[in-house]
């Protein structure tokens, strides 16, 4: 199956926002793909190449609709102008700053991770740099997403996906809560951990570790705070920790 019969999907994130999860879940439609994370920054996107690329995208699975997750990294960004050929639709996945800088630090301590965090500052600017290129991206390409945080997949997977399926074009009609492996999920393409194999949507109970000193620097950083509340997020740190 090719050119117009395909609908390439991309799913824009920061690191350590639940895309893994997200595309398996997706993936249990029967006109969904379920494959690991392609690197498009390594593809050619130069002019003469461009219909290369996306003839070999679009056939990168069987299904009509090939879902690609593409995790932004602020030390290493892709131009995503470029994925503007594809015609695709995006899902804008987010997740707050909090449970992404644990997971982030988290996954750098296991040595999982090419990039390590040395401080929760770090990690919080890094989240900062991601959101802030996709946001800058969506606003000035007008392109048509839609926007998935990682906290309503958790809480209600089954409403959120069944909204995304809607939104891809799908013609499965029910959300879901559960999912498949068909390929193995490994560090570096994908989360390895643990919790994703379980191939269900799990809440996550782990307590807040970030210093309570920590929260309350961030409160007061004005930029942090305006971001949050651009992506959806208006609770306060201190709330959060109760």
């Amino acid at each position: 199956m090719k050119g117009d019969d395909k609908q390439i999907v991309c799913i824009l994130c920061v690191r350590r926002s639940g895309s893994t999860l997200l595309k398996a879940l997706l993936g249990v439609a029967e006109d969904v793909s379920h494959i690991p994370e392609v690197f498009l920054c390594e593809l050619d996107w130069s002019s003469k190449e461009r219909e290369t690329t996306i003839g070999y995208l679009e056939n990168l699975a069987p299904e009509r609709i090939v879902v690609i997750k593409n995790v932004i990294w602020p030390e290493y960004p892709l131009d995503l102008k470029n994925i503007l050929c594809l015609k695709p639709r995006v899902i804008f996945l987010r997740r707050d700053v909090v449970r992404s800088a644990m997971s982030l630090v988290k996954v750098g301590e296991d040595n999982h991770s090419t990039i390590k965090f040395e401080s929760w500052d770090e990690a919080k600017d890094h989240w900062m740099g991601g959101n802030e290129i996709i946001l800058r991206f969506i606003e000035e390409s007008g392109i048509l997403h839609f926007n998935v945080k990682y906290e309503d997949i958790v809480m209600d997977s089954i409403n959120t996906t069944r909204e995304v399926f809607e939104f891809i074009g799908s013609r499965r009609k029910d959300g879901t809560s559960i999912y498949c492996n068909n390929y193995g999920w490994k560090w570096g393409t994908d989360d390895g951990g643990e919790l994703i194999k379980t191939l269900k949507v799990q809440k996550n109970k782990k307590p807040i570790t970030i210093p309570m000193e920590v929260l309350e620097k961030w409160e007061k950083n004005r930029e942090l705070m305006e971001l949050r509340k651009k992506l959806g997020y208006r609770t306060s740190f201190l709330q959060l920790v109760r």
